[in-house]
């Protein structure tokens, strides 16, 4: 639906968050004015049986227009949210992408938006230290997260968010009673519909899998490793690559698992800011030793 993929590599912070606003409003004001102008046109013919036929065109024109602004307008977010994982999950940048989120919530108009922008910044930041191998840090920003008020399909999915991001570092800090905590909130979330319920199931199962790994048990199923995942961001392939590599390490497989722990290195590029970088250079110091 959009035409040009969007991409903020080597683009400042100022001028991709002027883009995405400028953008947004022009798309958003093209969608209210035609749909004003369907509205125009529909009222002086509501008590007509045959209205003429131009306005007949008119009205067509502008409801399509007006759907189609908000279908371009949607697909324009998604875009902005790709590239913004793109810029953290891909470059690890981490500078430039909290920079980001706090000029947009600084320059949020109205209550609703402020509110909306402050929970995905929470999540975000939490997002980046958990990258970073902060947990502790991003513990305390998770348990500061009110999401009481967005609107619902925002609230399942940041709840499962924050949930999952919970969990796992709670995981990797040793946290048990904070582990346990999230694990509980995600147990007893009341999903919406069948998609929120199939990723909370995939969630809970994922997570005990990671919880097993972590607790040195090679007896798991399908932890999953990265293959068929080209959907997905390079960090969460390399994470789930890294926990695959323990799974391997703990069944014996050491060859296989060592591969999987090069992958990790190479997902980040060598990137020593990122935790399971480092751990996956400690895991292949000590299987060479």
């Amino acid at each position: 639906m959009v035409m040009v993929r969007v991409d903020f590599r080597g683009v400042p912070v100022e001028t991709a968050l002027a883009r995405v606003r400028l953008r947004t409003a022009v798309l958003l004001s093209l969608c209210w004015v035609s749909f004003a102008l369907f509205v125009g046109f529909t009222l002086p013919s509501a008590g007509l049986i045959h209205p003429p036929a131009w306005i007949q065109i008119c009205q067509l024109v502008a409801l399509i227009v007006a759907v189609s602004s908000l279908m371009v307008t949607r697909a324009w977010n998604k875009e902005v949210g790709t590239a913004l994982a793109d810029r953290l999950e891909r470059d690890f940048d981490f500078d430039w992408y909290e920079r980001y989120m706090d000029m947009a919530v600084a320059q949020a108009k109205g209550a609703r938006a402020h509110r909306r922008l402050i929970v995905s910044t929470a999540l975000a930041k939490a997002r980046v230290q958990y990258i970073r191998g902060d947990f502790d840090r991003a513990l305390t920003l998770l348990s500061d997260v009110n999401l009481q008020g967005l609107p619902r399909r925002q609230r399942a999915l940041s709840s499962i968010s924050c949930y999952v991001q919970g969990y796992m570092s709670a995981l990797l800090a040793g946290r048990q009673r904070d582990m346990l905590a999230y694990y509980n909130l995600l147990t007893g979330f009341a999903a919406p519909n069948r998609r929120y319920r199939e990723m909370k199931e995939r969630a809970l199962l994922v997570l005990s899998q990671r919880a097993g790994v972590i607790a040195g048990s090679g007896a798991l199923g399908a932890v999953e490793d990265g293959r068929g995942s080209a959907h997905l961001t390079p960090f969460v392939r390399l994470e789930n690559a890294y926990f695959s590599g323990l799974a391997e390490y703990a069944r014996g497989n050491a060859t296989y698992a060592d591969e999987l722990m090069r992958q990790v290195i190479e997902l980040a590029s060598g990137g020593e800011s990122v935790y399971f970088v480092r751990k996956a250079r400690q895991q292949l110091r000590h299987d060479t030793i």
